[in-house]
């Protein structure tokens, strides 16, 4: 793979990988520097990259076992602060917004809490936009157990915020779905 080729296949996926890593590290800096080893690594791999049938999926696998090494040497995790992208300007009154933006920060840390793969399949679904055999490649399982894994997964971030809306306040349902 020429320079080009690589610039044109690998760049535009930078800011998902950094995601990626960031909520696998909740480090900024560690984050970016597993992007740059990434980036090394695809480097390296020269014309290996072109056998693979999705580069997308191989950036990824790579960013996710990279940041998961990381992990493993130093035995814990920051307690960094992830923050995603707002995607719209509230038009909602600011009262509103603010409830709704601290119910999606609440999801946020159920999502962090969860154990793997769940974490990993629910971050590339609904926050990378990944189709599921994106999914299955990363993840190394098949496309119905990504299926499955984020079923259960949805289903148990659903519980767990019901319960903590609900805990005193009766049943507010409607609230949570408009969350999830």
């Amino acid at each position: 793979m020429d320079a080009q080729a690589f610039k044109e296949t690998f760049l535009p996926l930078s800011d998902r990988l950094y995601r990626l890593a960031l909520r696998f590290l909740r480090n900024r800096e560690e984050a970016e520097d597993v992007v740059q080893e990434t980036f090394l690594k695809l480097l390296k791999m020269g014309d290996k990259v072109d056998e693979y049938r999705s580069p997308a999926a191989l950036a990824m696998t790579l960013t996710r076992n990279t940041a998961l090494d990381r992990i493993r040497t130093r035995h814990t995790v920051s307690e960094g602060e992830v923050t995603l992208p707002e995607s719209t300007v509230p038009d909602d009154p600011p009262d509103v917004w603010l409830d709704r933006k601290e119910k999606a920060g609440r999801v946020r840390v159920i999502i962090d809490a969860l154990q793997e793969p769940g974490r990993t399949v629910i971050h590339m679904r609904d926050v990378e936009g990944c189709d599921f055999d994106e999914i299955a490649a990363v993840t190394g399982m098949t496309v119905n157990n990504v299926r499955v894994v984020l079923s259960r997964t949805r289903k148990k971030v659903k519980e767990t915020l019901l319960k903590e809306i609900n805990h005193g306040q009766g049943n507010n349902e409607k609230t949570a779905e408009e969350i999830l």
